[in-house]
């Protein structure tokens, strides 16, 4: 562990977790269908025994739906597999006086004492839940820690957003929490 005369000493240091694994999975999903049509259709083309106009027009067609398929669902896997190389940038690092949230961009340094106030936000995509108090978030089911965030207002009017993606996030809700107007049930 080390220290920081200004923010103490070191408790923890997160960074964000990894999703690609099932980003890969669920594009190669929605990739295969596209992908067995266009090869079905490229070998029926190429078994066509006249070779007419539509013959011609379907294998080219099957070629290149077998073709896109392939080169989208590469160009996601390479994305996948380099976007690390970003999401390495991004670390939370609590201190026993404060945390430290580096992003790509940025620092922004937060001392306990300097917290005015903590509102939980949970990021919701359909409209009847956008006004979801934090005591409800565990009854809408097991992904809410996974969309969890936190917007920590400082007393000098600033705002530092924490998102609950971070590994071993609980030591940070132990801090946070206190300074919530309402806890958050995640």
């Amino acid at each position: 562990m080390s220290n920081n005369a200004f923010l103490g000493k070191l408790l923890s240091e997160h960074t964000l977790a990894d999703y690609r694994r099932s980003g890969l999975f669920t594009c190669g999903c929605f990739l295969f269908l596209p992908f067995i049509f266009g090869l079905w259709g490229l070998i029926a083309s190429l078994t066509y025994a006249r070779e007419t106009a539509d013959a011609v027009l379907g294998f080219y067609f099957s070629l290149a739906l077998a073709t896109i398929s392939l080169g989208l669902f590469g160009l996601f896997a390479l994305v996948s597999h380099l976007s690390p190389a970003w999401l390495k940038k991004s670390k939370l690092v609590i201190y026993e006086n404060g945390f430290v949230k580096k992003d790509l961009f940025k620092t922004q340094t937060c001392l306990w004492n300097e917290i005015k106030e903590v509102n939980p936000l949970l990021l919701v995509y359909d409209k009847p839940r956008l006004n979801t108090p934090p005591s409800d978030f565990g009854k809408l089911g097991a992904d809410t820690k996974e969309r969890g965030i936190y917007e920590v207002y400082k007393k000098d009017g600033s705002k530092i957003t924490v998102s609950r993606r971070y590994t071993d996030i609980e030591g940070l809700d132990e801090q946070l929490i206190p300074f919530c107007i309402q806890a958050p049930n995640w």
